[in-house]
Order: C-alpha cells, then sequence, then structure tokens
C-alpha cells in the first residue's frame, strides 16, 4: 500500500499598528509604508487565513464621536489593504474603549490606532 505523502503545514501571524493624527482617518505616509511591508512579509505564504482590522480612537471627545472615528480609520487601513489584493476577514470599531495606559495615564498618540493581525499558513520543507 503506497502512504500518501503527509503534506505539513506551519502558522505565522503577522502584526503591526498604524497609528493616526488628532480627528483623523487619514493614512499617514509612515502608516502606508508599515503596512505595505506587512503585506510583502505575507507573500511568502501559501495562503493568508485571516486578516483582523481593529480601530481604535483616544478618549478624548465623546464616546459616539470616537465610535465613529475608529470605523473611518478601520476602514482606511482596509480599503488599503485590499487595494493591495489583501482581502481582509474581519473588522472591528473599539472607539474609546481600550486606551494605551502607561505611568502617566493614557498614552493619547498610541490609543489613535489600528491594529493589524494576519494569520498565513506556510507549506513546511
Amino acid at each position: 500500500i503506497m502512504e500518501e505523502p503527509k503534506v505539513e503545514y506551519s502558522f505565522n501571524n503577522y502584526q503591526t499598528t498604524v497609528l493616526f493624527d488628532t480627528a483623523s482617518a487619514t493614512l499617514s505616509a509612515d502608516a502606508s509604508g508599515s503596512l505595505k511591508q506587512l503585506v510583502m512579509a505575507t507573500g511568502l505564504a501559501q495562503s493568508v487565513i485571516s486578516v483582523q482590522v481593529i480601530g481604535h480612537a483616544d478618549t478624548r471627545g465623546d464616546e459616539a464621536y470616537n465610535m465613529t472615528l475608529s470605523e473611518q480609520r478601520m476602514r482606511s487601513v482596509s480599503d488599503f489593504l485590499e487595494g493591495l489584493k489583501l482581502k481582509v476577514t474581519s473588522m472591528f470599531a473599539k472607539g474609546e474603549t481600550s486606551p494605551v495606559i502607561d505611568d502617566q495615564g493614557e498614552d493619547l498618540a498610541k490609543s489613535r490606532r489600528v491594529h493589524v493581525a494576519i494569520k498565513t499558513r506556510h507549506l513546511k520543507d
């Protein structure tokens, strides 16, 4: 009986966080560069399993405004990724619910962010 060769896979997780200016959902040159690098890194994968995009806002401004802003940021990033032929599988807008806190309190700049997590599958040699 011939045995089927067993195909083995390994899985990788790629992540990046891009930051935004106050009250803005526009991708900076830095953010675009980071996202392009992320997509290039996934190019070696045999397949992309999931692409998750999570938008955030800092706690200034009211809750509804921040929810909308985090949604706009999430969409900016997902549109950019889809423009690079990377299909986004899930999106979440978190508004101001997950601020970045350090010893001094909230780090406003770091709270204005979109987090991208990509899971890929690779053939094992």
